[in-house]
């Protein structure tokens, strides 16, 4: 075997259900918690669709707001520039016109984000929202995991209906990775799911990495499959890098471009490079999507991990990168 492989997540659509209802009550008992500014004539999120089967997942490689909460300041640091500590940011410019945008400044220091994000499980990990380092404006959100545990998880989320449902959605953030795990550890950063059409299994739509490389990854909840797909290209770190996507359900097919340059091989239609499990054949059927996720999740046993994300946005249009 090219590498060991790492054994799929299965969830019953009986366990989906409860972690649905356990997710709603979470929910419940956030209600009424301080949002940060949002434009004016904007509605608060919902929270109504919340899909089957959001708990963490374990993509198998082969190897292992509603709207925008921007802050109305301009300029910015550039690509890969960093911006450890307050400057003006380039807020305005990065969420007009876009349908959930956060720059993070309206947002509290040292606590978890509010509205329009939610946060997802956390095991092993940890989301504050940090004033030391930005890539627009002052704050960002940082992201730890402990080091050595095999499965670390530490993601918030928008649902809002704004977006939400969509069977075409594109996402994007400006992302410092303090380092890539080591080789063999599969991780993922971006995470789509909701419910695969005519079927009674959740999917999910990932990208991340497999080691300092970057990997898209499939897997499903209430079906065996844990899919795959390696990249030749090495994921920056040390550096503010602006990374987008798209998943579009009709077609079954995912995309990904850091810095503006499409990344040929993160190009998945229908196929990757290979499935642990085999329920749908090798086909990546797209979910309908419910949720975008963002964040860091690993699976293997890796050092501590610590990212920040800036400028993170979720529309049903291409968004482009911060100028």
């Amino acid at each position: 075997m090219r590498r060991s492989l790492l054994p799929v997540l299965a969830l019953t659509i009986s366990s989906l259900t409860l972690l649905h209802c356990v997710i709603k009550q979470e929910e419940a008992q956030e209600e009424g918690a301080a949002a940060p500014e949002v434009n004016a004539g904007d509605e608060a999120p919902s929270g109504d669709d919340t899909p089957a089967g959001t708990s963490g997942g374990t993509p198998s490689s082969g190897g292992s707001s509603s709207s925008s909460s921007s802050s109305s300041s301009s300029g910015g640091a550039k690509d890969g520039g960093a911006k450890d500590s307050g400057g003006d940011g380039g807020a305005a410019s990065s969420c007009a016109g876009k349908a959930l945008c956060d720059t993070f400044e309206n947002q509290t220091a040292g606590q978890a984000p509010k509205a329009p994000w939610k946060i997802a499980d956390l095991t092993g990990g940890a989301i504050t929202i940090d004033d030391t380092k930005a890539f627009s404006g002052k704050k960002s959100v940082k992201i730890t995991t402990t080091g050595n545990a095999a499965y670390k998880s530490a993601f918030f989320y928008a649902d809002d209906a704004k977006v939400f449902p969509a069977t075409v959605v594109h996402g994007r953030m400006m992302v410092w990775i303090d380092k890539a795990p080591g080789g063999g550890v599969p991780w993922s950063m971006i995470s789509g799911i909701g419910q695969i059409p005519n079927e009674q299994v959740g999917g999910t739509y990932r990208y991340g990495g497999n080691g300092t490389t970057f990997m898209a990854s499939y897997d499903t909840f209430g079906a065996n499959t844990g899919c795959w797909k390696d990249s030749q290209t090495a994921v920056p770190v040390k550096k503010w890098v602006c990374i987008e996507w798209k998943f579009e359900t009709a077609k079954n097919e995912m995309t990904m471009s850091v810095d503006g340059k499409a990344v040929a091989d993160m190009k998945v239609t229908n196929t990757g490079d290979g499935c642990t499990g085999n329920d749908f054949d090798g086909q990546w059927r797209a979910p309908n999507f419910l949720q975008m996720r963002f964040g860091w999740e690993s699976y293997a046993a890796d050092a501590a991990q610590t990212v920040w994300i800036d400028d993170a946005a979720v529309d049903k249009v291409a968004i482009g990168c911060p100028k």
